[in-house]
Parts: C-alpha cells; structure tokens; sequence
C-alpha cells in the first residue's frame, strides 16, 4: 500500500471511469455511481492526511460538462441497478465529484494541500 511506504504525495488524480456499462457494485451501489463517485471519494479520503502532511498537494478531479445536466440527484437510483437510460447516472456522478471538489477545497482551503 502506498501509504506504508511512507513517500509523501503531491499529486492525486481522479480520473478513472466508466460511461456505458451497467450493475451494481459489490456493496450494492448503482455501477456508474460507484466507480465514478465513491471509488474516488473513498481513495481521495483514505489519502487526505498524506496528502495534507506532504509538503505541497494538489488534488486533480476530472468530470465532465455533462455535470451541469442534473436537477436534482436521484437518490433512490444510486442503490439499484443501472437502468437503460444510463446517462442521468453518468451526469449524476460527475455532479457529485463537482460538489465534493467544492467541500474538499473549503476543508483545505488553510493547508497546504490545494484542491
């Protein structure tokens, strides 16, 4: 793991995806929700105290224009199945990344670690 490694981290970039594919993720999340958002949740917090310990951070979200989509985020959706029309899934998972680009940068934003 990398953290046992005791290296410091400047840099963490979420960008890994899926767009099309359907399911549910192990712990029973919609597919495109899990990967897309909580996958990168989970390694951004599990990272956070390393990140903030090394000298100078900075962390990288990658989402897309179709982020602006969503009115609302259905969140009866997120524990079901990905339905046909996975699109609204996709555009609900880079909304989330978005809004937890905005908390992370007000929880950093007196460290080191710049979003």
């Amino acid at each position: 793991m990398f953290v046992a490694r005791q290296l410091p981290l400047h840099i963490l970039v979420n960008n890994a995806g899926i767009f099309n594919q359907r399911g549910t993720t192990q712990e029973g999340f919609e597919l495109i929700w899990g990967i897309n958002y909580l996958g990168h949740f989970l390694l951004t917090y599990l990272l956070l105290e390393k990140l903030k310990s090394s000298a100078f951070s900075i962390i990288i979200m990658v989402a897309s224009d179709l982020a602006l989509k969503p009115k609302t985020i259905p969140w009866n959706l997120l524990v079901k199945k990905t339905p046909l029309n996975f699109l609204e899934l996709y555009s609900v998972s880079k909304l989330c990344l978005l809004l937890l680009t905005t908390e992370l940068a007000r929880q950093l934003e007196n460290t080191k670690c710049n979003r």
